[in-house]
């Protein structure tokens, strides 16, 4: 409670004793209104923290036209404006007040905070540095800067940050959550969990820690060993033996190198069982995400044939990643020596729900030997369960033109169905099957396959 023998202020000792109490009574009342618009505006906080953007900012807009210089209102508006996804209004307003007042900390982050939900990392470093330059350990702009570099699939930048969050906070659960994204983004998942554990121990309902957790047994490990063996029946021939063997490194975010041995034309094609002759390729490829919405595949291989030199390969695929989770695929294949064969192929991946796909295929091939063009359309379909369970189903119809005519035995049209499954027996071991029935032009065929996924990490 203010007093008379509070007000020390030279000179008021020759006021009169009116002046004294007039003076008094205008403190009190600046008081009472410097409380009101506090309370005023914490009122506000409220509703744009609770999701009711529009309400608040209206009311803010009144609040200033009635104290125009009113700070927390106009940081509270810029915030408001940020979370209502209006970012551009937002930093306008952040850099107005920067203008006034620079080195304000709160319109600093504000400013990184609008730049980074936008979208826009580069623009939202300085000034979260800027605050950083000033207090190394301020809680605010190092998580600014983790989740920004986190948007932007860096994550060995965000790994630096989320760091020193852990050390310097190690009793919020966020950061240990950041922390596991930013290892799971660069495949390093035993760390991922060991960040996670420590998450759900401080906060045990959460529900992105848990869901973090399921995802992170069902991604790319940091190296993966895939081999399928199986029988195959094609008329009157059988064969069994090893189909396919990979080795896949997951090198960080961005890039993922392998290397494939591929024999399954010397299990399906007639000929080659009938002389008991194999027809094996090797493959060496890289899949590169470029941003959020590109990636490339590519991979040169190398295919014996019997009775002719090595044949050299190639084959490309781009992937469009489109909104709500669509995806256009846009690939070819090639062999780069005489006698040359191609194919060129489109897709579009379609999710129907949060675990179930459709993905509908068209492919041209040609072969220059016979000149004979073929058109073929797959239509696959995907589930995909919790724990990393997986099975896709799928049918083909294929148009090759043949022409000459048709002997007895002999089909028109290509047809078949084939049915794939991903089962993990324990996060570092997993099972694949593989059943595919075909019915050719010359032939009919039957696979049935297994094999095992082993996923190592750092």
């Amino acid at each position: 409670m203010l007093r008379f023998s509070s007000l020390n202020v030279p000179g008021i000792s020759r006021l009169t004793p009116v002046f004294k109490i007039l003076i008094v009574l205008f403190l009190i009342a600046s008081g009472n209104k410097l409380s009101a618009q506090y309370g005023q505006l914490e009122s506000i906080r409220q509703l744009a923290t609770s999701g009711q953007h529009e309400q608040a900012d209206v009311q803010l807009q009144g609040l200033l036209e009635q104290y125009p210089d009113f700070l927390p209102a106009k940081l509270l508006q810029a915030h408001n404006n940020a979370w209502r996804h209006k970012y551009q209004l937002a930093q306008q307003q952040f850099r107005e007040i920067l203008t006034s007042r620079p080195g304000n900390k709160e319109a600093l982050i504000g400013l990184g905070y609008a730049h980074a939900w936008n979208g826009e990392l580069s623009k939202a470093i300085y000034p979260f540095n800027a605050v950083l330059r000033s207090d190394p350990k301020n809680e605010e702009a190092l998580t600014g800067l983790g989740i920004g570099y986190l948007r932007a699939n860096n994550g060995a930048a965000a790994l630096h940050h989320y760091k020193v969050l852990t050390r310097t906070y190690p009793d919020k659960a966020e950061h240990y959550l950041g922390l596991a994204r930013s290892y799971a983004m660069l495949a390093q998942n035993y760390q991922a969990r060991k960040a996670l554990f420590k998450a759900l121990k401080l906060d045990p309902d959460n529900p992105e820690a848990r869901d973090l957790a399921g995802r992170i047994s069902t991604e790319k490990a940091g190296v993966e060993i895939d081999a399928i063996g199986g029988f195959s029946n094609v008329d009157d021939e059988q064969r069994i033996g090893l189909r396919m063997a990979q080795l896949s490194f997951h090198y960080d975010e961005r890039w993922t190198f392998y290397g494939r041995y591929d024999n399954s034309l010397s299990q399906d094609n007639i000929d080659f069982l009938r002389q008991k002759s194999r027809a094996a390729s090797g493959w060496v490829g890289a899949f590169a995400a470029w941003s959020p919405r590109l990636a490339t595949r590519m991979e040169y291989g190398l295919r014996s044939l019997p009775g002719q030199q090595l044949q050299n390969m190639l084959k490309v695929e781009q992937v469009i990643f489109l909104p709500q989770g669509f995806s256009l695929k846009i690939g070819g294949f090639s062999t780069l020596d005489a006698g040359n064969e191609w194919l060129v192929s489109t897709g579009i991946y379609v999710p129907v729900g949060k675990s179930f796909s459709i993905e509908p295929t068209w492919y041209y091939s040609r072969n220059s030997s016979d000149g004979v063009g073929q058109h073929r359309i797959l239509l696959a379909s995907k589930i995909r369960l919790p724990k990393g369970y997986e099975v896709t189903a799928g049918g083909f119809y294929g148009n090759p033109k043949f022409q000459g005519e048709l002997l007895p035995g002999m089909h028109s049209k290509v047809t078949g169905a084939y049915l794939m499954g991903v089962l993990p027996f324990s996060e570092r071991l997993w099972g694949l099957l593989v059943v595919n029935h075909e019915r050719g032009v010359f032939s009919t065929s039957t696979v049935l396959a297994a094999g095992i996924k082993i996923r190592l990490e750092e």
